[in-house]
């Protein structure tokens, strides 16, 4: 019986791969021998694509940037809209990738693709009319906001734990976590993206009223 055609090894296909790894594995488990093997290649074949585990990672944190910019942002709605659907876009491929982002947004690598999501930003806040320096000031704060939501976020159980204050109750009051205490029911209640949406609309409603008192 014959055996089973492999398709063609390309770049694609070897990127698409990895991220499957990553996904189901973890990225702390990806290697090129591990790559090769779920590929059914010898190592050595991948090196004729890709170079080494750096171009790998650069090269699969360009693909998933690249669908950042098949969303959907409407160009004819207001500044404020435009700024909304961004960071919800760039928040739910955080959630599509979670195995991955956190390494993609602490990277110090220059990408094409961070440049271009930048790029884009820069863009829509500029749509509000505030000075040069505060368009980079005022996309440094979103920029900040959204990218440390998604670390809280992807941080699991634990950090949630944290972020909820929820391991700091106990059956017996402690005076050193009154707030947490008499905020408890809400804190344990509260939602990541009832405070990312929170975040947000602090920041429009800052720039707005820079806007208004510049008038």
């Amino acid at each position: 019986m014959p055996s089973q055609s492999r398709p063609p090894l390309h770049s694609e296909l070897i990127y698409q791969t990895a991220l499957e790894l990553i996904q189901s594995q973890g990225l702390e488990k990806l290697s090129m021998r591990l790559l090769a093997s779920k590929l059914g290649v010898d190592p050595m074949a991948i090196y004729h694509h890709i170079p080494n585990k750096a171009a790998l990672l650069n090269g699969l944190y360009n693909n998933i940037l690249e669908e950042l910019f098949l969303l959907p942002i409407p160009d004819d709605a207001p500044w404020q809209t435009q700024l909304k659907n961004l960071v919800d876009n760039f928040r739910a491929l955080a959630l599509r990738y979670p195995s991955i982002f956190p390494s993609l947004l602490s990277s110090s690598t220059v990408l094409y693709n961070k440049q271009k999501a930048l790029n884009l930003l820069l863009g829509v806040v500029r749509k509000t009319g505030l000075p040069d320096q505060a368009v980079v000031q005022a996309s440094d704060a979103v920029f900040a906001l959204v990218t440390g939501f998604i670390f809280l976020e992807l941080g699991g159980l634990e950090a949630a734990k944290v972020h909820t204050g929820t391991e700091f109750l106990s059956t017996q009051s402690n005076p050193d976590f009154g707030h947490i205490e008499d905020l408890a029911q809400v804190l344990q209640s509260n939602q990541f993206k009832a405070s990312f949406d929170f975040g947000f609309d602090a920041i429009v409603q800052g720039l707005e009223a820079m806007l208004k008192s510049a008038q």
